[in-house]
Protein backbone atom coordinates (compact mmCIF):
# COMPACT_ATOMS: atom_id res chain seq x y z
CA UNK A 1 0.00 0.00 0.00
CA UNK A 2 3.01 2.37 1.20
CA UNK A 3 4.64 1.89 -2.37
CA UNK A 4 1.14 2.70 -4.35
CA UNK A 5 1.11 5.71 -2.26
CA UNK A 6 4.61 6.48 -3.32
CA UNK A 7 3.82 5.82 -7.00
CA UNK A 8 0.32 8.13 -6.76
CA UNK A 9 2.37 11.20 -5.15
CA UNK A 10 5.74 10.97 -7.54
CA UNK A 11 3.07 10.45 -10.63
CA UNK A 12 1.37 13.61 -9.36
CA UNK A 13 4.24 15.33 -8.78
CA UNK A 14 5.56 14.91 -12.37
CA UNK A 15 2.36 16.14 -13.77
CA UNK A 16 2.72 18.88 -11.81
CA UNK A 17 6.36 19.69 -12.91
CA UNK A 18 6.12 18.21 -16.79
CA UNK A 19 6.73 21.04 -19.19
CA UNK A 20 3.36 22.33 -20.68
CA UNK A 21 2.66 22.63 -24.04
CA UNK A 22 1.55 26.56 -24.30
CA UNK A 23 0.44 28.00 -26.93
CA UNK A 24 1.14 32.37 -27.92
CA UNK A 25 -1.67 33.48 -29.94
CA UNK A 26 -1.30 37.40 -30.87
CA UNK A 27 -4.15 39.31 -29.90
CA UNK A 28 -4.04 40.85 -33.72
CA UNK A 29 -4.83 36.97 -34.36
CA UNK A 30 -7.54 36.53 -31.82
CA UNK A 31 -9.60 39.36 -33.10
CA UNK A 32 -11.37 40.04 -36.66
CA UNK A 33 -13.39 42.68 -38.39
CA UNK A 34 -11.31 45.37 -36.56
CA UNK A 35 -11.81 49.10 -37.42
CA UNK A 36 -10.74 52.26 -35.75
CA UNK A 37 -12.87 54.02 -33.48
CA UNK A 38 -13.91 57.25 -35.28
CA UNK A 39 -16.89 59.76 -33.87
CA UNK A 40 -16.03 58.58 -29.86
CA UNK A 41 -16.22 62.31 -29.19
CA UNK A 42 -19.69 62.08 -29.46
CA UNK A 43 -20.53 59.19 -27.62
CA UNK A 44 -18.69 60.60 -24.43
CA UNK A 45 -20.57 64.28 -25.06
CA UNK A 46 -23.41 62.19 -24.73
CA UNK A 47 -22.95 60.20 -21.34
CA UNK A 48 -23.72 61.59 -17.86
CA UNK A 49 -20.86 60.40 -15.23
CA UNK A 50 -22.58 59.87 -11.70
CA UNK A 51 -21.48 59.82 -8.67
CA UNK A 52 -24.71 57.57 -6.11
CA UNK A 53 -24.87 55.18 -3.58
CA UNK A 54 -27.33 52.21 -3.87
CA UNK A 55 -30.47 51.82 -2.19
CA UNK A 56 -29.21 48.96 0.49
CA UNK A 57 -32.07 49.45 3.16
CA UNK A 58 -34.83 48.84 0.32
CA UNK A 59 -32.89 46.28 -1.35
CA UNK A 60 -30.92 44.46 0.98
CA UNK A 61 -31.48 41.12 -0.31
CA UNK A 62 -29.25 41.60 -3.41
CA UNK A 63 -26.53 42.57 -1.08
CA UNK A 64 -25.12 45.95 -3.59
CA UNK A 65 -22.10 47.26 -2.44
CA UNK A 66 -22.21 49.89 0.22
CA UNK A 67 -20.52 53.08 0.09
CA UNK A 68 -20.08 56.45 -2.66
CA UNK A 69 -19.94 54.53 -6.21
CA UNK A 70 -18.71 56.40 -9.46
CA UNK A 71 -20.75 55.36 -12.71
CA UNK A 72 -23.59 55.84 -15.14
CA UNK A 73 -27.03 55.37 -15.07
CA UNK A 74 -27.15 51.85 -17.46
CA UNK A 75 -30.49 53.14 -19.00
CA UNK A 76 -28.92 56.35 -20.15
CA UNK A 77 -25.91 54.64 -21.47
CA UNK A 78 -28.03 51.81 -23.50
CA UNK A 79 -29.59 54.37 -25.65
CA UNK A 80 -25.70 55.89 -26.72
CA UNK A 81 -23.56 52.56 -26.75
CA UNK A 82 -26.28 49.58 -26.38
CA UNK A 83 -23.37 46.96 -26.37
CA UNK A 84 -21.81 47.84 -23.43
CA UNK A 85 -24.70 47.02 -21.58
CA UNK A 86 -25.66 43.83 -20.28
CA UNK A 87 -28.93 42.47 -17.66
CA UNK A 88 -28.15 40.28 -15.66
CA UNK A 89 -30.74 38.12 -13.32
CA UNK A 90 -30.09 38.41 -9.28
CA UNK A 91 -31.68 35.71 -7.49
CA UNK A 92 -32.54 36.75 -3.39
CA UNK A 93 -34.00 35.12 -0.86
CA UNK A 94 -37.76 36.17 -0.72
CA UNK A 95 -39.47 33.94 2.44
CA UNK A 96 -38.56 30.90 3.43
CA UNK A 97 -37.08 28.33 1.39
CA UNK A 98 -38.35 30.05 -1.52
CA UNK A 99 -36.52 33.22 -3.94
CA UNK A 100 -36.87 35.84 -6.57
CA UNK A 101 -35.38 36.98 -9.19
CA UNK A 102 -34.38 41.12 -9.78
CA UNK A 103 -33.12 41.80 -13.14
CA UNK A 104 -30.31 44.38 -13.02
CA UNK A 105 -28.31 46.60 -15.99
CA UNK A 106 -24.50 46.80 -15.39
CA UNK A 107 -22.83 49.02 -17.94
CA UNK A 108 -18.96 47.42 -18.96
CA UNK A 109 -17.00 50.43 -17.74
CA UNK A 110 -14.01 48.11 -19.00
CA UNK A 111 -15.52 48.69 -22.84
CA UNK A 112 -15.27 52.42 -22.27
CA UNK A 113 -11.77 52.93 -21.64
CA UNK A 114 -11.00 52.45 -25.74
CA UNK A 115 -13.66 55.09 -26.45
CA UNK A 116 -12.16 57.22 -24.12
CA UNK A 117 -9.03 57.18 -25.34
CA UNK A 118 -10.78 57.62 -29.06
CA UNK A 119 -12.56 60.60 -28.13
CA UNK A 120 -9.26 62.39 -26.36
CA UNK A 121 -7.45 61.59 -29.30
CA UNK A 122 -10.17 63.36 -31.29
CA UNK A 123 -10.02 66.50 -29.03
CA UNK A 124 -6.03 66.34 -29.18
CA UNK A 125 -6.50 66.53 -33.10
CA UNK A 126 -8.89 69.55 -32.88
CA UNK A 127 -6.70 71.09 -30.33
CA UNK A 128 -3.65 70.95 -32.65
CA UNK A 129 -5.64 72.47 -35.67
CA UNK A 130 -7.15 75.43 -33.46
CA UNK A 131 -2.91 76.27 -32.85
CA UNK A 132 -2.47 75.61 -35.95
CA UNK A 133 -4.88 77.88 -37.16
CA UNK A 134 -3.94 80.87 -34.19
CA UNK A 135 -0.52 80.95 -35.34
CA UNK A 136 -1.82 81.76 -39.09
CA UNK A 137 -3.58 84.56 -37.72
CA UNK A 138 -0.76 85.76 -35.79
CA UNK A 139 1.36 85.63 -38.73
CA UNK A 140 -1.18 88.31 -40.81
Amino acid sequence: MKTLKTLLLIAALGAVTSPVSAQKIADSELKKNVTPLNGSLSYIIKLQPLAYEYHNEKYENLRLPAGRRYGFNSEDVRQVLPEIVSDENKFYPFGKNSYKTATISTTDLQSLIPILVAAVKEQQQEIENLKAEVNRLKLR
